[in-house]
């Protein structure tokens, strides 16, 4: 699995930071996930980063993720889409479940969420993303998302800088 930096993050008076929870994907789906951010980032000259399905983001670390988790959590995949926002580049979209719902409540979460595991991280023209989008096949039916991780980051996170200095505060591995 890629290591995370556990650099300090650089700041700036306008810059701010979030805490994001995530769940980190089991095998087949982490392999492919991983082997395909790898591929983008080494194309378009983009950050590489870890497979993650954020679940939220929150003002303060929690005390523990231990025992937040009971099972793996299995997603099915919409397909693959893209949007205009940095951080929504390209991804995996996933269908909501109730033991998704049930895990964000449980946590504090709330409002609209857009269940994704996001592949690239990059400014490209719409039709680029559209032709990207179009042209990956998933290689898994199912996901499973075993290992909840918390996450300091900028916010917004809107460049390569911005990834490369993610930040693991805890993690229930």
């Amino acid at each position: 699995m890629l290591a995370m930096r556990g650099c300090a993050m650089a700041t700036s008076p306008l810059s701010s930071s979030v805490i994001a929870l995530w769940l980190l994907p089991r095998e087949p789906a982490a392999t492919f996930c991983r082997q395909t951010i790898e591929r983008l980032a080494r194309q378009y000259d983009a950050p590489v980063f870890v497979p993650h399905l954020t679940l939220g983001v929150v003002d303060d670390p929690p005390r523990s993720l231990e025992n937040t988790l009971r099972e793996a959590i299995q997603l099915r995949p919409c397909g693959v889409f893209w949007s205009p926002f940095y951080t929504k580049t390209l991804f995996v979209r996933f269908q909501m479940t109730p033991a998704l719902q049930t895990l964000r409540q449980s946590l504090g979460l709330g409002g609209q969420y857009d269940p994704h595991l996001s592949l690239l991280y990059h400014d490209l023209p719409a039709e680029e993303k559209a032709r990207l989008a179009s042209s990956l096949k998933l290689s898994f039916p199912i996901a499973e998302f075993d290992r909840p991780v918390a996450v300091r980051c900028a916010n917004p996170t809107t460049s390569r800088a911005d990834i490369e200095a993610w930040q693991t505060l805890l993690k229930d591995v």
